[in-house]
């Protein structure tokens, strides 16, 4: 019995990558083009200067888009650098943006994440604006376009 779990486990690892639609040819999962959308809650909590309390928030959505080997959150006037690495069984990816606010304030957003070729994945994301507590939040990501090209004066 135990074979016959080692052997369908095996199957299962080796065939998940075959299920995605975005399998290159040399095996790896590749998430350019696609775009990822959060599921519409998410766990954030209060960082600094209180104790972290892990709080749902409802209604919560979140979208990011990769292509060309750029990683595009949705802030708009938001400068960021990020970063994607595909592997066999999974992709992982980093960002960080920093836009400037009135009267010489900055907020900045850092986001790191793992996507699997099933189409979910994870994200946990830091949040700080000076002046304002910082916050974190964790979403889960499902795919929701494999032919996703970014906006036009992106």
């Amino acid at each position: 019995m135990k074979k016959t779990i080692l052997a369908v486990l095996l199957v299962l690892v080796v065939a998940t990558p075959c299920f995605a639609q975005e399998v290159e040819t040399d095996g790896i999962f590749s998430i350019e083009g696609t775009l990822w959308q959060s599921l519409p809650i998410a766990v954030g909590m209060v960082t600094e200067p209180f104790i972290p309390i892990p709080l749902p928030i409802p209604g919560f959505e979140f979208s990011i888009g990769f292509d060309g080997g750029e990683v595009y959150p949705p802030a708009e006037g938001f400068i960021t650098n990020g970063f994607y690495q595909d592997f066999l069984v999974a992709s992982i990816f980093g960002f960080k943006s920093r836009r400037r606010l009135p009267m010489g304030y900055f907020a900045e957003a850092t986001g790191f994440g793992i996507l699997q070729p099933i189409g979910i994945g994870m994200l946990l994301t830091h949040y700080t604006s000076f002046g304002v507590p910082s916050q974190g939040t964790m979403m889960i990501l499902i795919k929701v376009d494999n032919d996703w090209t970014p906006p036009e004066g992106e």
